[in-house]
């Protein structure tokens, strides 16, 4: 199975309003107030993050890891942190998994599809199997940015006790 890292090289992603960069320990006052908002902690869950020693823990974890990546999501003027966009290649699936997540104040303006987007288009131009996103059936913003990704629900499964929904490109 071919690494995150190696899939998608590329560390740097650019777009009309928005940088991306992966994430790195300068980025652990961010990651803190968005791994603590109620829609992250209800979605995704805690992730050990309320001080900033256990923000840099799961940083390093992450960095570390070489079937993921999380790219910080900033606005291009004034270099503000939104979000975050995500591929891991988790040990449950057969293809990568693209996620996102932005704090609640800079929803609905499109920044979610357009960072999304950059990194969705990427990674079909590099594997040949695919890319999926998964999420809870109670998400419902998270299933409709799946959708107007262009991903189709394919699949249920149950992990950790939970069960997710999995959407994935249609295959042609």
């Amino acid at each position: 199975m071919t690494s995150i890292s190696a899939l998608i090289p590329q560390d740097v992603f650019q777009t009309e309003r928005l940088n991306l960069n992966l994430l790195s320990k300068r980025d652990a006052a961010f990651v803190q107030e968005l791994t603590n908002t109620k829609g992250w902690l209800k979605f995704i869950g805690d992730r050990g993050t309320t001080t900033i020693e256990g923000t840099e823990k799961y940083i390093q974890k992450i960095e570390e890891n070489p079937n993921c990546k999380f790219w910080k999501v900033s606005l291009n003027e004034k270099d503000t942190p939104i979000g975050f966009v995500t591929l891991i290649q988790r040990d449950y699936l057969d293809i990568p998994d693209i996620g996102f997540a932005f704090l609640p104040k800079f929803g609905n303006k499109g920044y979610a599809y357009e960072a999304t987007k950059v990194v969705l288009d990427e990674t079909i131009k590099q594997s040949a199997k695919g890319v999926c996103g998964i999420t809870n059936k109670e998400n419902i913003r998270s299933i409709h940015l799946l959708k107007k990704l262009g991903l189709i629900s394919h699949s249920i499964i149950t992990e950790d006790g939970e069960t997710l929904e999995v959407y994935s490109l249609p295959l042609d």
